[in-house]
């Protein structure tokens, strides 16, 4: 019955979603800094097990791929956009 399933939303915050935006391109920043200078081919231990440092960076992708999805999902609740 409740139109929003579950959701509640609160009233935006033009200043927090500039921070937060912010906060973000300057962790991209420094994520493309730390990418630039590493041997993408070198190895290292994971856990007790030899891991190229490639395989984890690919890994990191994927999960932020995933959470970019979870994120269009609150955004098609809110918006109502789907498929784009």
């Amino acid at each position: 019955d409740d139109e929003d399933a579950g959701f509640t939303f609160p009233e935006s915050d033009d200043a927090l979603v500039r921070a937060s935006h912010e906060l973000w391109e300057g962790e991209v920043a420094h994520a493309r800094e730390v990418l630039a200078r590493t041997d993408l081919d070198a190895v290292v231990d994971v856990h007790g097990e030899a891991t190229e440092v490639r395989d984890i960076v690919v890994h990191m992708v994927e999960e932020y791929a995933r959470h970019c999805g979870h994120a269009d999902l609150v955004r098609e609740c809110i918006d109502g956009r789907a498929g784009q």
